[in-house]
């Protein structure tokens, strides 16, 4: 039988599946979203693109992340390759082709393309026991006696004294109360409300683009702010409430409008429309930025610490990646790891 560090438990019905589904078997909520978030994650400093700016420049620039009143180093967002670059590694477990300065974890799929070796460390002999000194065999005839002699006398006395026959005792069972333990967990999207400050109102699909559809797991719908209203998405609010307090340690986001499963970086839909390059993370603890790859693949930012214990995450969209077609800026899947 599978631990329970080698399932997940899908947060919309809660059924259980091996670690590396993709996909709840029961519903169909997307379990690449609860698997367990990365420790860390890219971030910079403020890239803000002005709204009504059409010349943005999507250029990756030497940022670093504002985080609490510190300031912490960023790197530069992966870049994507079709094909092997020069120096570059082709991931054994997805296939893909990395850039040059990828040199051990696959920027797809992250699996470990270069794992270190390990080196099996010598064990100490163990020397051999001195030798045992022989008894002699009076004395094991004694002790034997005075063994069955105490048997007699509990069956004989038993009785006489109250005491009757001994019963075997049941064992303790295992993670009693006195010994609670604390597991994170993917928040249940059916008790989070969500609100945005720009929805796309298309005519005759009322409710198409609604902020809901980052909770449902689906990737055929989106999120999508109303360019005609707002322009570009920067400055979009996006809140989200979890109707209690939480220990809040990750999110994880699918960023765009992703349409289908595909291995690769760019649906036409989803280059069509424009993407979250940073946002501030506002909680009740504090706030945090973050910077995102221009990917359609889960990326998660773990930290605990700054999140701390909070009801609600507002996202704040300070830049943007930019559409080949549209200013509607788009968001499919979100989801809240934590303890609460």
């Amino acid at each position: 039988m599978p631990s329970a560090s080698d399932t997940v438990v899908c947060p919309d019905c809660r059924t259980p599946s091996p670690m590396g589904v993709d996909r709840c078997p029961k519903c169909g909520y997307p379990l690449v979203l609860v698997q367990p978030p990365a420790r860390s994650e890219e971030v910079d400093a403020e890239l803000i693109v002005k709204p009504g700016d059409r010349t943005r420049d999507t250029s990756d620039a030497d940022d670093t992340a504002v985080i609490a009143g510190g300031s912490l180093a960023a790197q530069p967002v992966a870049a994507i390759a079709t094909s092997a670059a020069p120096g570059g590694l082709v991931c054994a477990s997805c296939h893909q082709a990395n850039a040059p300065e990828r040199d051990r974890w696959c920027e797809w799929c992250g699996a470990d393309m270069n794992p270190p070796v390990t080196q099996a460390v010598p064990q100490p002999v163990a020397s051999a026991p001195p030798p045992q000194r022989s008894r002699p065999v009076w004395l094991l005839w004694v002790v034997g006696a005075t063994v069955a002699a105490a048997v007699v006398l509990a069956v004989v006395l038993g009785p006489l004294t109250g005491g009757g026959t001994p019963t075997a005792r049941s064992p303790v069972p295992s993670g009693s109360p006195s010994t609670p333990t604390v597991r994170e967990s993917v928040l249940a999207p059916s008790g989070i409300s969500a609100k945005a400050s720009s929805t796309q109102q298309r005519p005759g699909y009322k409710g198409y683009y609604s902020i809901r559809n980052t909770l449902d797991g689906k990737e055929n719908t989106a999120w999508n702010s109303d360019s005609d209203v707002v322009g570009t998405g920067v400055g979009v609010t996006l809140r989200y409430d979890f109707g209690r307090a939480v220990q809040l340690h990750a999110i994880t986001v699918r960023n765009g409008y992703v349409t289908s499963r595909v291995p690769t970086v760019g649906t036409k839909v989803w280059r069509q429309n424009e993407r979250l390059r940073q946002v501030l993370l506002k909680t009740d603890a504090g706030q945090v930025l973050w910077r995102l790859d221009d990917k359609p693949q889960p990326q998660t930012l773990y930290r605990p610490d700054d999140f701390g214990t909070t009801r609600t995450v507002t996202i704040v969209v300070k830049a943007v990646y930019p559409g080949s077609t549209y200013d509607d800026l788009a968001l499919t899947d979100i989801a809240f790891t934590g303890v609460g």
